[in-house]
């Protein structure tokens, strides 16, 4: 049964060098995740960016206003009393397989801060599912630490469907010229089905305000039984509505490329990133300040 089900998906159109390319690369990737669910679910769980990141090719994990990043670093989106809430749709190399979705809100008060978030990755053979539920609580000045509970569910099709609970922990400071954040993730509160171990992930970063125009990133991860990469992103506001993003991620070595277009207290943000077998990767996302 799996093997008619990759079959399938292998089976858009001899003719066209390319469509063949992508569907070796997702019948090669879904049957690594048969074999090997922890390396797949960890490769993608520190990945989990939204439009306005996917522009600059890194987490966000030290922002201290986008709420798509509380579900990289629970003090996210603390600074500022209020609602805030974001959508991020990806679209990676064009198949709906890889479809990565984000949704998240976040209320802030002066001295904490709760958030909800709904993330996945996946559709058919392969699916990931979070639900995220995080605190923040402000402990000096301009200093947060926080942490989450994640609900997790992971499934492939006709093997296994696993639930199980796992939770994140971080901290933001913000100065006057930049901040500075870092999170832990995987921390395994209930064990899953199967015995694969899930790795821990760490990220570490800082953003630095050059100018009231220009802002730069600068990124380090961490993950159990992987090698270490970086990222650095750059944006830049054209206008007082208009803004330009661009990064380089060491893991999968491309240069990402983004835009938003900011309408009073809403962020519209598109982001691409090219592949050169395998195509674009397309993000989108709206975010509410």
């Amino acid at each position: 049964m799996i093997l008619s089900e990759i079959y399938s998906l292998t089976s858009y159109s001899i003719d066209n060098e390319i469509v063949m390319v992508r569907s070796i690369f997702i019948s090669l990737f879904f049957l690594s995740s048969m074999i090997y669910p922890d390396v797949v679910h960890g490769s993608f769980e520190i990945k989990n960016r939204g439009g306005r990141a996917q522009g600059m090719a890194v987490q966000l994990v030290a922002d201290v206003h986008d709420p798509s990043t509380r579900s990289i670093n629970p003090c996210s989106a603390s600074l500022h009393p209020g609602l805030k809430a974001s959508f991020s749709y990806i679209r990676q190399w064009g198949l709906r397989e890889l479809d990565r979705f984000q949704i998240t809100t976040v209320y802030a008060e002066e001295e904490w801060s709760a958030g909800l978030s709904a993330f996945g990755f996946g559709r058919g053979l392969y699916e990931e599912r979070v639900i995220d539920l995080s605190f923040a609580k402000r402990v000096i000045h301009e200093c947060f630490l926080g942490a989450s509970l994640r609900r997790n569910e992971l499934k492939i099709e006709n093997y296994y469907s696993d639930t199980f609970f796992a939770g994140t922990a971080g901290i933001l400071f913000s100065g006057t010229r930049g901040s500075i954040g870092a999170s832990i993730s995987g921390f395994t509160l209930t064990e899953p089905d199967h015995d694969a171990d899930m790795p821990l992930t760490a990220c570490c970063g800082g953003m630095y305000n050059v100018s009231p125009r220009v802002r730069l990133c600068f990124e380090v991860y961490l993950e159990s039984g992987y090698s270490t990469s970086f990222a650095t992103g750059m944006e830049y506001k054209v206008l007082n509505k208009l803004e330009l993003r661009s990064g380089y991620d060491s893991g999968s070595g491309r240069v990402h490329i983004g835009i938003s277009i900011l309408t009073g207290t809403l962020s519209c943000s598109i982001a691409y990133d090219h592949h050169s077998d395998l195509g674009w990767t397309r993000a989108y996302g709206v975010t509410y300040y």
